[in-house]
């Protein structure tokens, strides 16, 4: 294990620049932090900001800005792109760019336009001039009295390692450099690596191997998801009938393209994640989707540190480690 050094040097992040992803997908400034030096042997980490999350069920909200506006954003690694509601762009001043994005997720699909925000504020980082996808009215509602106006995609969070912790209500990005394998999580107790691989695309979505009653399948790693959902073909695979599908619990679910889809709520017998972490007698959602999504019912019960330099997420169980400390500035 390399020793530890942190490479954050405590002082007011710079002003970060804007890059262009791909064609039509958000711009996000990149934030400005005290340059790592990998070269001396040690494990470096960055701190770029440490977000709140401001509710205790389904997925995680964090405290962000429009213009110093304070609102909220859903935190979601399964989104391709960071997107902002309609009504939210229009309330907020964000200025219409020309473009379209397509746009494929949990019940279909659609297309957003693009508009700018002058100034976003996460964290401890501020960006300007960020061009966000906008599509859908049904986003809304509020939490600890913030408007929740959109979500925070993988265009975003891929830029950073990101540790989810949301048994103690925080989600931490870093920067890191120089750390093996070892080095990392930097949790008290004992923690599992599981390799992820991605989807092709413009931005690749994190990919995690699920055993269903014996079956393999693959997961997208969804915390925008409110919980763990199985697709109709998996759970065919895994043995599941449309008759036994009939005579389960069903409730309904607003996918991207703003259409209701029914889903089935069926108890399956295990569901393994990776090679350690067993689910025993699972009542699991099972939807008409393209994909299954581990969702954020899994994050809830587990910290997770997702590493996109070791192609590793890192998954401790709440009862595996104390609260995980704070990082080092």
């Amino acid at each position: 294990m390399a020793p530890y050094s942190p490479c954050s040097s405590g002082a007011r992040p710079a002003r970060p620049s804007v890059r262009h992803l791909a064609p039509w997908v958000a711009l996000w400034g990149t934030v400005g932090l005290a340059a790592c030096a990998p070269s001396d042997g040690a494990c470096h980490l960055g701190t770029v900001g440490d977000l709140p999350v401001l509710n205790d069920t389904h997925q995680p909200l964090v405290r962000a800005t429009i213009n110093d506006h304070p609102v909220a954003f859903i935190v979601d690694s399964g989104a391709e792109f960071s997107t902002l509601s309609r009504a939210s762009a229009d309330r907020y001043g964000a200025i219409a760019q020309s473009g379209d994005v397509f746009m494929q997720g949990a019940g279909g699909a659609t297309m957003g336009g693009l508009a700018k925000i002058d100034k976003l504020g996460l964290g401890s980082a501020t960006a300007q001039d960020v061009i966000f996808t906008v599509v859908g009215e049904r986003l809304g509602g509020t939490v600890r009295g913030l408007p929740v106006v959109g979500l925070f995609g993988d265009d975003f969070m891929s830029q950073y390692d990101v540790v989810y912790d949301l048994p103690d209500h925080k989600i931490n990005l870093y920067r890191v450099a120089g750390c093996a394998e070892g080095d990392l999580p930097l949790w008290p107790g004992r923690a599992h690596r599981i390799p992820i691989r991605y989807t092709t695309g413009r931005t690749p979505r994190i990919i995690v191997k699920l055993h269903l009653d014996g079956h393999p399948i693959d997961a997208i790693l969804d915390s925008g998801a409110w919980r763990t959902v199985i697709s109709t073909s998996d759970a065919h695979a895994a043995g599941v009938t449309d008759a036994a599908l009939r005579h389960d619990p069903t409730r309904n679910s607003i996918g991207i393209d703003d259409n209701d889809n029914r889903t089935y709520l069926h108890r399956f017998d295990t569901l393994r994640i990776g090679g350690d972490f067993v689910l025993n007698h699972p009542q699991l959602a099972v939807t008409d989707t393209d994909q299954t999504l581990l969702g954020a019912d899994f994050f809830r019960t587990h910290r997770v540190w997702l590493s996109r330099r070791q192609d590793a997420m890192y998954v401790q169980a709440l009862q595996e480690g104390r609260p995980a400390p704070d990082a080092p500035r």
